[in-house]
């Protein structure tokens, strides 16, 4: 490794690791006091060591007990003898703000001692203060929450309550299942989910605009409460009484307590939008099936109205078995399959034009209408994929184009062109491939 030249990059002075370090030291060093001075020259001595590595950020609510004195001991505020302990946004209330500095380096838990130099501010507050004069706070940092300006003008502040470990968050094709209650400010119950929630997509929207836009920053098993203006609330027309509970009058500020139970992964799988794949569970690894890969699933098949009309691979049966992109299910169903990956689950929605077409079916349980929407839950148990053209021999490259042109033929006189036009796609890839 080369060494660093330190005429280029000087080390940092010892004054400068200090402004800089990481605020959590391994112990508490009570008789020397300082651990950080800060750019504004507040001076922090850690009491007690906080927990974790998170520390609050500007606009967050914190939870804290205080004290605040003179340097000798002259008593100024405090809230330790009070049985609540005090809530206030960073960078918006007023109180505590000579430490703010030093509250954005705490851990929760933590308790330290702020020493703040006199400023014409704090001299203001108590003008028969000497000039060399300095305030103290001692400040025990109990929790905080995370607040989010959701829409980046003030109409919907959420507070995070309860955090998620997840780390994806839904998108706008997506389907939400969600948990709420809605209140006024004076906390009368205006709406409220049933206990098992309610589910929705996302480009839909539900009941109004805050709990759509709330929703794209949560992650599953995420709670907050969220204080919403109007505009992204009921509006000028507020919303009438329903269900016995509170109505709500025009230009009212509302409260949700929003939680995102889960939320299912929409996939596009047909252009046209007339295939969708709603992913339940995630399948492992990248590899999907391609044309002609042996794949074994099981499914359900239902109508609209909740009729299994198919069922495959359960109640003791063997996995089902099929050729991708060989004719031997309905079309949606292939084209579904070619997406998942060993191990996913995924509702398949799928409009008759990719199902049974114009007239009525006998399925295995049941008849399918004419023009029915087929609903199909499938299970990627596993796959044998086909040798790709480009891991072929020439010869055999040469063998694969011929064979694919053949099929592309069939399928052309037979007015399948999307197939027709794969297997043409197939071949000119395969070709490409050749070395001479």
């Amino acid at each position: 490794m080369e060494e660093i030249d330190e005429g280029l990059f000087p080390p940092k002075s010892e004054e400068e690791d200090n402004m800089f370090m990481p605020h959590f030291p391994h112990k508490v060093d009570k008789d020397e006091g300082v651990v950080i001075t800060t750019k504004l020259g507040l001076k922090k001595k850690i009491v007690k060591v906080g927990q974790g590595w998170e520390v609050p950020e500007l606009g967050d609510e914190i939870i804290v007990n205080y004290k605040e004195t003179l340097m000798d001991g002259t008593y100024i505020a405090s809230n330790m003898d009070e049985e609540k302990s005090l809530a206030i946004i960073l960078g918006k209330d007023p109180i505590l703000k000579e430490c703010e500095d030093g509250l954005l380096t705490m851990r929760k838990g933590e308790i330290s001692i702020f020493t703040v130099p006199l400023t014409q501010e704090i001299y203001n507050r108590f003008p028969g203060l000497s000039r060399d004069a300095s305030l103290q706070f001692q400040v025990e940092l109990i929790s905080w929450f995370k607040v989010i300006d959701v829409c980046n003008d003030g109409g919907i502040m959420k507070k995070i309550l309860i955090k998620s470990e997840e780390l994806e968050r839904p998108q706008k094709k997506d389907e939400v299942t969600v948990i709420y209650d809605v209140k006024l400010e004076d906390g009368s119950l205006v709406v409220k989910s049933p206990v098992e929630g309610v589910e929705f997509s996302l480009y839909d929207g539900h009941l109004c605009p805050a709990i759509e836009k709330s929703v794209y920053t949560m992650r599953k098993g995420e709670t907050a409460s969220l204080r919403v203006n109007p505009r992204y609330a009921f509006g000028s027309h507020g919303r009438s009484a329903q269900d016995g509970l509170s109505a709500v009058p025009p230009n009212a500020v509302i409260t949700i307590t929003l939680t995102l139970v889960a939320y299912k992964l929409h996939e596009i799988v047909t252009d046209d939008h007339l295939v969708i794949k709603k992913i339940i569970r995630c399948g492992e690894g990248f590899e999907k099936p391609n044309s002609g890969t042996t794949t074994q699933i099981r499914y359900i098949a239902k109508l609209s109205d909740g009729k299994i009309f198919d069922k495959k691979g359960y109640d003791g049966e063997d996995p089902f078995e099929f050729k991708v992109d060989e004719e031997q299910v309905i079309e949606g169903l292939d084209l579904a399959v070619s997406t998942m990956k060993r191990g996913e689950v995924a509702i398949v929605v799928i409009n008759h034009e990719y199902g049974f077409g114009e007239i009525e079916t006998n399925a295995h349980l049941g008849a399918v209408p004419a023009r029915s929407t087929l609903y199909y839950e499938v299970e990627m148990l596993g796959f044998t994929k086909v040798t790709e053209s480009w891991d072929m021999e020439p010869d055999e490259k040469l063998e694969y184009a011929a064979k694919r042109k053949e099929e592309g033929n069939v399928y052309f006189k037979a007015e399948k062109y999307r197939r027709a036009a794969l297997r043409y796609d197939m071949v000119i890839l395969s070709t490409q491939q050749l070395s001479y």
